[in-house]
């Protein structure tokens, strides 16, 4: 007897198993796509019916596929050797769109291995953010990542079809069903995130097969096919509210133009009165503001569309004998003036601070006065050098209700710090002579060197020279002498 019938012979079946599984695993790969191949987008044709989408839902997509396995070519990547049109042969009652489930899951595993994945991808999403959320998904392990389960056996079923509703998140090493993420109420393992690997491929069978994850996929399918419920009851009204949105946001970019200007030339943006809305039409004085809106709607027809409905919407009211705009949006209020002066302070403060910060040092003139209600105003001037220009910006110009030197610096300190300008790079200081502010050991300067010791304190040279002047002016020399 031969050498290799002895060895034939001796062995088991254990081993004759893994030969045939090994001789079934090489044929098979044979008829996998390549690396290159499963990123290339999907061609498809036009328009698909929503009852062919349902049945794709039912049958292949997510759930147990037995009877309609055919159809599966049409939203998988073609095997190697086929054609799309050798595909849709079989399978005559089905048209497919671009725009259908294929385009979406394809270009998604496109994009997966360029993209950083953000753990906000795996909360549920607004009703504003789906689209986006969407399109993010499924993401996949990346190539080099090494995963507690294995990737073929936990993406891909028995009979070789990808699972597309299954995402992964790699920070936190969880799967996750973006479609019941989406779509459900329920909460279970794959909506929180599945992260205990004992028994997973069961558990990924079941979720497959649960009612509640078909629902979910019919769900999507009609959200892709724009037949949910919110888009068939309130599509007309979305429409009318998206006109009205872009309407209004071309009537506000004038309106803060408008703002610009008069704080460009320094001028004042209100009048004394005639303010209302259903005094546009008179001839009366109503302030920079709304005089300059009243000009434009002679050249700009969004302008004149937009205060002639206002206008006539306020002479309704105040005949009516309403007070106040009421609840009509107008954009020509002083409230919305004042949103939009506060929004563009908060811009200048940013800009400033981002000159400050990368000039690296700086220092600061400080000084109060009273205004007309006897409430002292403490002005903050902040000067810094960009080559090759020395800049002095003001900064803030905050109430102050503590004068004493430990209050001045408390305020310094708060103002510095809401407009994100770092304390350690201040090196020196400029104010007037007052006690609370040159005092050695409870001024305004003492306080400062606790912060930075390196500051140095100067007397502003031209309060100095104010001093100077006020006195040499009362008491006068005679001219004889």
């Amino acid at each position: 007897m031969s050498s290799s019938a002895t060895s034939e012979k001796q062995k088991g079946g254990a081993e004759k198993r893994r030969k045939n599984n090994k001789i079934l695993l090489l044929n098979s790969s044979d008829k996998c796509l390549k690396i290159n191949e499963m990123f290339l987008k999907s061609k498809c044709a036009n328009n698909i019916s929503l009852t062919s989408t349902n049945k794709v839902s039912e049958n292949v997509l997510f759930g147990n596929v037995k009877e309609t396995s055919k159809t599966l070519d049409l939203l998988d990547p073609l095997p190697v050797g086929s054609s799309q049109n050798e595909t849709l042969k079989t399978i005559p009652e089905l048209e497919v769109n671009s725009s259908c489930l294929s385009k979406h899951l394809s270009t998604a595993v496109e994009d997966i291995l360029l993209c950083k994945v953000d753990d906000d991808l795996f909360k549920k999403p607004t009703v504003l953010d789906m689209e986006h959320f969407l399109k993010s998904h499924s993401q996949l392990p990346k190539i080099n990542l090494s995963t507690p389960f294995n990737v073929q056996k936990t993406f891909y079923r028995s009979d070789g079809v990808q699972r597309m509703w299954l995402t992964y998140n790699s920070n936190s090493k969880q799967l996750f069903c973006y479609l019941c993420l989406s779509f459900s109420n329920e909460i279970n393992s794959f909506t929180t995130g599945m992260s205990s690997w004992k028994y997973v491929y069961q558990r990924i069978n079941e979720h497959e097969s649960s009612k509640m994850h078909n629902h979910c996929v019919e769900a999507y399918l009609l959200f892709t096919q724009n037949c949910d419920i919110n888009t068939l009851l309130f599509s007309v009204q979305k429409d009318k509210r998206n006109e009205e949105v872009a309407k209004n946001r071309e009537v506000f970019k004038r309106i803060i133009d408008c703002v610009l200007f008069i704080g460009k030339r320094g001028l004042n943006y209100r009048g004394n009165k005639f303010e209302a809305a259903y005094s546009l039409n008179s001839l009366h004085d109503h302030g920079n503001f709304l005089e300059l809106l009243l000009l434009l709607s002679n050249y700009d027809p969004v302008i004149k569309d937009h205060l002639d409905t206002v206008t006539q919407k306020s002479i309704k009211a105040n005949k009516a004998g309403s007070k106040g705009r009421g609840n009509s949006l107008t954009f020509i209020s002083k409230t919305t003036v004042d949103y939009v002066i506060s929004a563009i302070c908060t811009l200048i403060k940013k800009s400033i601070s981002t000159d400050v910060n990368k000039a690296q040092m700086y220092s600061v003139m400080l000084d109060t006065a009273q205004d007309i209600t006897a409430k002292d105003q403490c002005a903050i001037v902040i000067r810094y050098v960009d080559n090759p220009s020395v800049h002095e910006r003001l900064i803030s110009l905050v109430n102050c209700t503590d004068t004493m030197g430990q209050g001045m610096c408390q305020l310094l300190q708060n103002v510095l710090k809401s407009n994100e300008i770092n304390v350690i790079n201040y090196v020196a200081n400029a104010t007037d002579g007052a006690a609370n502010m040159q005092g050695e050991y409870n001024g305004f300067n003492a306080w400062l060197n606790k912060t930075a010791p390196n500051q140095v304190h100067v007397w502003c040279y031209s309060y100095i020279l104010n001093l100077v002047m006020s006195d040499a002016s009362k008491s006068p020399i005679p001219a004889a002498t």
